[in-house]
């Protein structure tokens, strides 16, 4: 659906407009790191606990600790991408068609959608611990259609702008965030809130810092050859290369 998408787009908000959705999905593939393994740690205790029922507090718990700190680490993307509006809007991209204060606007709103969405890969990790695969690819292929189907709707009658694009995918960000987690506490054999346990972050903070270091050096190597390539390319542009 994404790809089908896209030339709809492109042919209502302009090529530039819509190149403003590649540095969101170039800011998402940067920000991973920041996962810090918890997602995958948040799989591993839910299917280990998940055996014994004598660990049903203990499973609320590891999912109310783990929630906590991946807030936490979301409101800290959000503000970050907000403050770095300016500069990015300023510096790192040059526009010909938008303004420099459209382009903080949707920077700006990207950083909500992107603090909206992070939390949803930590309730995902949560949900597959619990072998609710199917509940999960149901809720992904709901959202995404109404993303799509939603985003083009908002473009057509309402305004063919990133500023709009970005906003309907706030509302949809906000909408998967708040379904995700109430399948996860659904799912969960004690469906009341935990609390928050130091020292389960004690037990998983090696097996999160492993997955963490494993993202880190994944993103190295996907994006080196972009790095290498773009090497090249410049110094053929200074005549290094014939």
């Amino acid at each position: 659906m994404s790809l089908a998408f896209i030339p709809f787009y492109i042919q209502l908000m302009g090529v530039e407009s819509y190149g403003i959705v590649g540095v969101y999905a170039s800011l998402i593939g940067i920000l991973t790191v920041l996962d810090l393994g918890l997602s995958q740690a948040m799989n591993r205790e839910m299917a280990r606990l998940s055996h014994d029922e004598q660990n049903n507090r203990l499973m609320a718990n590891t999912a109310y600790t783990l929630e906590v700190v991946y807030w936490i680490v979301a409101v800290v993307i959000g503000c970050i991408v907000a403050l770095l509006a300016i500069p990015i809007a300023n510096y790192w991209l040059n526009p010909e068609q938008l303004t420099r204060n459209d382009l903080r606007w949707a920077i700006q709103i990207m950083g909500l959608v992107i603090a909206l969405r992070w939390p949803v890969s930590f309730y995902m990790g949560g949900l597959n611990g619990l072998q609710r695969q199917v509940i999960v690819n149901v809720l992904l292929s709901v959202v995404a259609t109404l993303q799509g189907v939603g985003a083009l709707a908002v473009l057509w009658f309402v305004e063919p702008t990133i500023q709009a694009f970005f906003m309907w995918q706030a509302v949809m960000a906000l909408l998967q965030v708040f379904v995700f987690r109430w399948a996860l506490w659904h799912s969960l054999p004690l469906r009341q809130k935990g609390m928050f346990d130091k020292n389960v972050l004690k037990k998983i903070w090696r097996f999160a810092a492993g997955m963490s270091g494993i993202s880190l050096l994944a993103m190295i190597l996907t994006q080196l050859d972009k790095v290498i390539l773009s090497k090249m390319l410049s110094l053929t542009e200074f005549g290094y290369y014939t």
